[in-house]
Order: C-alpha cells, then structure tokens, then sequence
C-alpha cells in the first residue's frame, strides 16, 4: 500500500509542479497584474541613464533575451540611444546591448515631470517612467 500511495504521489506533485510554471498562460489575472506593472527610472543632472539587463529582470521577475521597444520618450524630454544610434518604436534590442541602452535627457527636462517610453517583452507592454532630478536627493 505504501508503494502505491509513493507511485501515485510523484506523478501528481510533478503535474501540479508543471501548473505552476504555465500559471501566466491560465490565469486571466496575471494578465492584469503585468499591464499595472511599470519601471521607474531617474537620472541625475545631465548624466545619461543607463539601462541594464537586471532593470527588466527585476521589472518581470523572470530571465528574457530581448526588448521591443514599443515607443520612445518625447524628444523634448531627450533621446534613447543603442550604441550612439537613435532608438525608435519597433526597434528590437538583445540583453546582451542593454548596458548601451541609454537615455539622455536635454537642458529642460531636467526637474520636470517624467518621460515614458513603453518597452515590448515577453508578449507583454510595460511603462518605463524617466525623471531627471536637478541633483541627488538623500
């Protein structure tokens, strides 16, 4: 009796541990919590932020490859740059550039009010907020 009871345990803790990792796929609720998700970002002055692999990682709570960026900030609020190259809507960007994923905000945008951008991963949108703070506030 024993025997059977151990045989039929680990076919369905296996099954209930395979539910766990697809809970994104059935559970409509997940949906809504990832669409209230946002990241927010502040540089100082005019010092470019940087974006970093563990910036979306953190976001998501999970390990991806890319990045769609879905739309950039205002360019009044400053430029989004891969390489020294302008970053547009559409523009797929690997994990493995993200360290030269930069923002850099203009003269004006600094001690105003937030910027976003939207970036595209997993299937998913997710806001990031970019404040520029006149100096570091401690």
């Amino acid at each position: 009796m024993k025997k059977l009871f151990v045989f039929l345990l680990v076919p369905i803790m296996a099954s209930l541990l395979a539910l766990g990792a697809f809970a994104a796929d059935i559970s409509p609720a997940i949906a809504i919590l990832r669409s209230k998700m946002s990241m927010k970002k502040t540089c100082v002055g005019q010092n470019a932020l940087v974006f970093m692999r563990s910036d979306f990682e953190d976001l998501i709570g999970a390990s991806v490859d890319e990045i769609t960026v879905v739309s950039t900030p205002d360019s009044a609020a400053g430029s989004l740059t891969l390489n020294g190259e302008p970053v547009e809507a559409g523009d797929v960007i690997r994990f493995e550039d993200a360290p030269t994923l930069l923002f850099a905000p203009t003269d004006d945008f600094c001690g105003t009010g937030g910027a976003t951008a939207v970036f595209g991963i997993g299937g998913y949108e997710y806001d990031c907020v970019i404040y520029a703070s006149r100096s570091l506030n401690f």
